[in-house]
């Protein structure tokens, strides 16, 4: 009885791997960020043939959200002459059948069952350059994987929020 469930522990553990999120952020440490105050968005670009993400609706919700982060950090956002300029770009894809297990009837004996499922992977890329010399100064990037494409449109917005918490503060 008890190798059932170790196993069925195992396979839970696998399949959240499976389905996991990943980011990273760079930033370039001679940067005086300290000195960026304003921002205005340049490119805002869906790269996916996914109906979920190409999505006018879809990307000004993403904008939203990083320009709440952005102001939350201290910036404001101007048209004319900003400081820095955002780009980011979002690509989705589903791939491969992700074949799960799973383990049934721990009373009456195991009973494996196998069912593929497919995955919706979305990245997102947010790129910050010195508007006066197109210099990169900050690039973080999140990888989300999910089982729908619907779920990504929901996520993505909040995996930018936290992968600008990411990015300085000013302090004024």
């Amino acid at each position: 009885m008890r190798v059932p469930a170790t196993v069925l522990c195992v396979l839970v553990v696998l399949t959240v791997a499976v389905v996991a999120d990943e980011s990273s952020v760079q930033s370039d440490p001679k940067a005086d960020f300290s000195a960026l105050r304003t921002f205005a968005f340049r490119a805002q670009q869906v790269a996916s043939r996914r109906e979920e993400l190409d999505n006018p609706l879809f990307l000004k919700k993403l904008t939203a959200a990083i320009r709440a982060s952005l102001i939350a950090k201290g910036l404001t956002e101007r048209s004319d002459r900003p400081d820095v300029v955002v780009d980011f770009t979002v690509t989705g894809e589903e791939f491969g059948d992700v074949e799960r297990r799973l383990i049934r009837g721990l009373r009456g004996g195991p009973a494996r069952v196998s069912r593929p499922i497919r995955i919706s992977e979305g990245t997102l890329v947010i790129d910050i350059y010195r508007r006066q010399d197109a210099e990169a100064i900050w690039r973080g990037v999140y990888r989300d994987d999910e089982r729908t494409g619907s779920k990504l449109t929901y996520k993505l917005p909040e995996d930018a929020k936290r992968l600008l918490a990411k990015y300085p503060k000013l302090t004024r």
